[in-house]
């Protein structure tokens, strides 16, 4: 997994040129630092994830095919059986 990299001096230096008290740029920049580090760990997926969602997808679709398939073969037997009944009565 691709890890978010997110420059925390910089942050906080930014943070500082604005004005605010450096304590509390610095605890703004570690923090927002660890919520990006928690998103990227836990929350965004990644190439893999996605590459297996399809996968899962085009297994799903070959299912539906097969099931779509058998649904319309079991039909045309019914049908051809029903008719088949209706022409020797």
């Amino acid at each position: 997994m691709t890890a978010v990299t997110f420059d925390t001096l910089a942050f906080a230096n930014k943070l500082k040129r604005a004005g605010l008290d450096s304590t509390i740029a610095e605890t703004q920049a570690a923090a927002t630092a660890e919520i990006f580090s928690d998103l990227s760990k836990n929350q965004l997926a990644t190439k893999d994830d996605i590459r297996i969602l399809r996968e899962d997808i085009q297994r799903l679709e070959m299912k539906m095919y097969g099931f779509i398939a058998k649904s319309v073969s079991f039909t045309v037997v019914i049908l051809g059986s029903i008719q088949t009944l209706l022409h020797f009565m």
